[in-house]
């Protein structure tokens, strides 16, 4: 942002510290300067003129290597745009574009933390109770009804409505995901089998009493759901996943519109 070298000199006592707006990356990139001379592609955020930040990826090398007084030579390439590009990349590579809500690989993101954190965590008191978590399993009934008879545009559309009805039940007790299709899940850390049984009749209810209104129709959905408890043996994500999926299969059997539970078969271990 500034016109000119000179400009640059007479407006700021200390280039260095007015230039980076993280202290730590300043000092890192000196002290690389001073040890070897040479920086190679360092990303850092540093302010303009008018006081706004940007990302650079700079390099930095002596003018001549046999004078380090002769001074140095920094190329920088402005990153910004890549980054956001980078962060909507990642985002989109754990939501669900349709909704917003995490995708399939985004729960099993959070499955594999809840792993890593029980993994870590210390061994309970005697007396105190197991630490539990539970996977609900959704998958909406008649909604092919929908699809057939006003088009996906239409069904995403109460895909989308589905959404902001779930998470508002949920709220701050879990994680939703949808997983594709008319298939959501809710993961409910540090939550006991009977909490997790009266939020996913809630979660029924809701759905239930919505019946939503598309291009003048009237729609009445129901949800079967599929229920699991995590005991401690989170890590096993595949086993999870399927055993929840088979629990929605099971409510599904038995006529639509109702919870069930299966245990997690965990897989077998070859060592």
């Amino acid at each position: 942002g500034y016109d000119s070298p000179e400009d640059l000199m007479a407006t700021v006592t200390n280039i260095s510290q007015q230039l980076y707006c993280d202290p730590d990356d300043r000092e890192r990139v000196f002290s690389i300067l001073r040890r070897d001379g040479v920086v190679k592609d360092f990303e850092t955020r540093m302010r303009r003129k008018d006081g706004s930040t940007v990302w650079v990826q700079a390099q930095a090398r002596p003018v001549r290597d046999d004078d380090p007084q002769a001074g140095t030579l920094w190329l920088m390439e402005e990153t910004t745009t890549l980054r956001q590009a980078r962060r909507l990349g990642a985002w989109a590579h754990t939501h669900d574009a349709l909704t917003g809500l995490d995708n399939r690989q985004g729960l099993e993101l959070r499955l594999q933390a809840m792993a890593g954190v029980a993994h870590s965590a210390p061994m309970p008191l005697e007396g105190d109770p197991p630490a539990t978590a539970v996977l609900l399993f959704l998958d909406l009934d008649h909604f092919t009804v929908v699809n057939d008879a006003l088009g996906h545009e239409a069904g995403d559309e109460v895909l989308r409505q589905i959404g902001l009805l779930l998470a508002a039940q949920v709220r701050k007790a879990g994680w939703i995901a949808r997983l594709g299709g008319d298939e959501f899940a809710v993961l409910l850390p540090d939550c006991s089998e009977a909490h997790a049984r009266s939020l996913a009749e809630q979660l029924r209810h809701a759905v239930q009493d919505w019946q939503p209104t598309v291009q003048g129709r009237s729609f009445q959905l129901e949800v079967s759901i599929g229920l699991v408890v995590l005991d401690g043996a989170v890590h096993d994500v595949p086993a999870i996943l399927h055993a929840a999926d088979m629990a929605c299969y099971d409510a599904k059997r038995a006529g639509r519109n109702c919870i069930k539970r299966r245990p997690v078969q965990h897989s077998a271990v070859v060592g």
